[in-house]
């Protein structure tokens, strides 16, 4: 099935105060490596800029997202480090690593 494109705003995360949370585990932790699963990512925008403000604070990632729509696959694959477009109700989870944040949208 393919879902109408969802133009997510590129600071949603930002603005909804998800980043801010990610920085402030990462900086708790210690870590400086974390892993991002966003369920439903659409086109990832989101991710990629969440990426971009948490390496600017030193905190490096890699994005992984998963989606249904093919509408979105080929923007998603440029934004994320790792697309995987599935039925989050049929995914396997043991495709996915361990995440130290994970968004669903």
């Amino acid at each position: 099935m393919n879902w109408k494109i969802n133009f997510t705003r590129p600071n949603r995360y930002r603005l909804n105060g998800v980043t801010y949370h990610g920085i402030d585990y990462a900086i708790s932790r210690n870590k400086t490596k974390l892993v991002i699963i966003d369920i439903g990512c659409s086109t990832g925008v989101a991710t990629k800029k969440m990426k971009e403000d948490l390496g600017k604070k030193g905190i490096s990632c890699r994005t992984i997202g998963v989606d249904i729509s093919g509408a979105v696959e080929k923007r998603a694959k440029s934004n994320l480090d790792q697309f995987i477009r599935s039925d989050i109700l049929a995914l396997d989870f043991n495709l996915l690593p361990h995440g130290d944040i994970v968004v669903c949208s």
